[in-house]
């Protein structure tokens, strides 16, 4: 029922999503979890080390949602055949390395229009431009920040993390993702209400999918799942796998959906088995 599109087909089945609960610890949730194998403890700092206060990493979940509830839309849209329009904003600044380049000068929020006058459409499109660079050299950001603009230089540093081949990285030390805004014809509506994250993008994909196309692919049964999702319809990683296959059986889902990372050593469908 979170998922609607404008006279989309009827289903049988049903199709859930799963999340996780998070919370501060008390000394009941503290001995609680100590006796219970679905109870995390993390300790507060792992979760907040690349946020000012718990507020921003609440709202850098929250945009994690909404991204992935538009990249769920154009996935399924295209699975089914159908158009749906993209514009591209830049690239929107998600997380901040320490001691990186970008940590002094660039904002959580930020978006990067533009390097050395290069218009950047989306984050592959950064990514793309800073691989021909060498560490040392400097760049100029153009950046949307609020209702302003600003100009940004940067000297490229190697990155903590190398390329497959082992190859030295230059960077800026930022994770970032595609701003993009859509529309489509049906209109889809997806109301997320206070789930965080971008673990749902599978489920939302796979229902939207559902109600677009005729043929009901619940076939009747009760479906949860879990997973992100990209625009071309790859499914990536998530956590709290072992704790969202119990919540799935408690729920009576009879099938249950986990990404299977091209059968990785200990990936989510090793963790869920």
């Amino acid at each position: 029922e979170l998922v609607l599109v404008e006279e989309g087909y009827a289903q049988e089945g049903n199709l859930m999503l799963t999340t996780i609960k998070m919370g501060k610890a008390n000394l009941l949730s503290y001995a609680w979890a100590k006796m219970n194998d679905y109870v995390d403890l993390i300790e507060e700092k792992q979760i907040l080390s690349q946020y000012q206060d718990e507020e921003e990493y609440n709202r850098y979940q929250q945009k994690l949602m909404e991204l992935s509830k538009d990249t769920a839309i154009i996935a399924a849209f295209r699975q089914a055949g159908k158009e749906v329009d993209i514009i591209n904003h830049g690239v929107l600044v998600m997380g901040i390395g320490e001691n990186m380049p970008a940590s002094n000068v660039l904002q959580l929020g930020d978006v990067i229009i533009s390097i050395d006058g290069n218009k950047v459409n989306t984050a592959e499109d950064l990514i793309g431009y800073l691989e021909e660079k060498q560490v040392g050299e400097r760049i100029t950001l153009t950046v949307r920040r609020g209702q302003g603009v600003e100009e940004i230089s940067l000297v490229l540093e190697e990155l903590p993390v190398s390329t497959e081949d082992g190859k030295r990285r230059a960077g800026i030390g930022i994770s970032a993702v595609t701003d993009r805004s859509i529309s489509t014809d049906p209109e889809v509506t997806i109301d997320t209400r206070k789930i965080g994250g971008p673990s749902a993008g599978l489920m939302f994909a796979i229902q939207i999918y559902n109600l677009l196309t005729p043929d009901d692919i619940t076939k009747g049964y009760r479906i949860a799942g879990t997973g992100t999702i990209d625009v071309d319809g790859n499914v990536g990683r998530i956590g709290g796998v072992h704790q969202k296959v119990v919540a799935a059986h408690r729920a009576g889902a009879e099938i249950f959906f986990v990404p299977y990372e091209r059968g990785a050593k200990n990936s989510n469908y090793e963790l869920a088995l």
